[in-house]
């Protein structure tokens, strides 16, 4: 299994900048630090805890690294949490389902 560092350039695969930047920009009007790459690093620790809650995966040594299989599921991850910081911004129902998609697997990534 091959592992990356969940990036914004790779985030940047999986929603576009123009939807990206507007949340960033609400984030930053509200006095708050930039949203990116603090969701980004709270996403890797959640996906490595479901990766490490099976006992027979082994995680990498780079704490900063997750399975590139998960990337995608991680990005929905992230978008949505970066949207969770933005008030009256909500989550539409692709990025719902795409959340939900994207727990779900982790739960069974989880439950090997």
């Amino acid at each position: 299994m091959a592992w990356l560092v969940l990036t914004e350039a790779i985030l940047l695969t999986q929603v576009s900048g123009a939807e990206l930047e507007p949340l960033r920009a609400a984030a930053l009007a509200d006095g708050q630090a930039d949203p990116v790459q603090p969701s980004i690093d709270q996403v890797t620790n959640e996906v490595r805890g479901y990766v490490a809650a099976c006992k027979s995966n082994t995680l990498d040594a780079d704490a900063s690294k997750i399975p590139d299989r998960l990337v995608g599921a991680a990005c929905a991850m992230v978008v949505a949490k970066i949207i969770s910081r933005v008030p009256g911004y909500p989550l539409t129902e692709e990025k719902k389902l795409a959340l939900s998609n994207a727990l779900t697997l982790m739960r069974s990534v989880a439950s090997c």
